[in-house]
């Protein structure tokens, strides 16, 4: 693969990185301090879907960041 394709890939894979980075962010926050009662007021079988989404969110972002080309020196 040429240089520009594979940097463009990259980039494109790092886009996403942070894009699944912020969003996992963003739903585990409801689940912690003054938000998180709210969330511990859910029924369990929504709590674990809940954390579930988020588990696999997790592991897409794993696989992404696995996928992203690193040149060394």
């Amino acid at each position: 693969m040429d240089k520009p394709a594979q940097s463009l890939n990259n980039l494109d894979r790092l886009c996403r990185a942070q894009t699944l980075a912020a969003q996992l962010e963003a739903l585990l926050s409801v689940t912690t301090g003054e938000s998180g009662e709210g969330f511990r007021f859910l029924s369990d079988p929504h709590q674990g879907n809940f954390m579930w989404a988020c588990a696999d969110m997790a592991g897409e972002l794993v696989n992404v960041l696995d996928e992203i080309e690193v040149r060394h020196a």
